[in-house]
């Protein structure tokens, strides 16, 4: 009998789609890499915008020091948390000189990137994903904790 009672309530809970939140980009918040990726305004399927695409956000993440590509101007934040989200920050031709040093002395440490969301497609030979990207202007923009 009790079984019973419980069954729809478990059901319903199984079946239920996760709560996400909606940021409150373009102001001056500061957001975990995790916060950004999870929030329901940077959800979209393959082919689609999403809505935070285009909106000013600041990302707070570890530097992946092993991401660091000087000659096309990229690296990655991730989360502190097993580091399983993680966000591409893409730098201005202008300023990919500038920043070696400075990403040198961030090395290992927490940083806040301030810039431009946008998102891609990432193929695969099964699947599509819809992978984000932060956009910098300036070298002020990168900051150590």
């Amino acid at each position: 009998m009790i079984v019973r009672s419980i069954l729809p309530i478990l059901l319903l809970l199984a079946l239920a789609p996760s709560c996400k939140t909606e940021l409150l980009l373009g102001c001056t918040n500061i957001y975990g890499v995790r916060e950004i990726l999870r929030s329901s305004n940077c959800v979209a399927a393959c082919g689609q915008t999403a809505l935070c695409e285009g909106d000013s956000t600041r990302a707070y993440g570890q530097f992946v020091e092993a991401s660091w590509q000087q000659e096309i101007g990229r690296f990655r934040i991730a989360d502190f948390e097993k580091m399983q989200f993680e966000l591409e920050v893409v730098l201005d031709t202008a300023i990919r000189d500038d920043l070696d040093d400075k990403l040198a002395r961030l090395q290992g440490q927490p940083i806040i990137v301030k810039g431009i969301l946008g998102g891609y497609d990432a193929v695969t030979n099964y699947a599509c994903d819809h992978q984000f990207t932060l956009s910098v202007q300036d070298t002020a923009w990168i900051q150590g904790e």
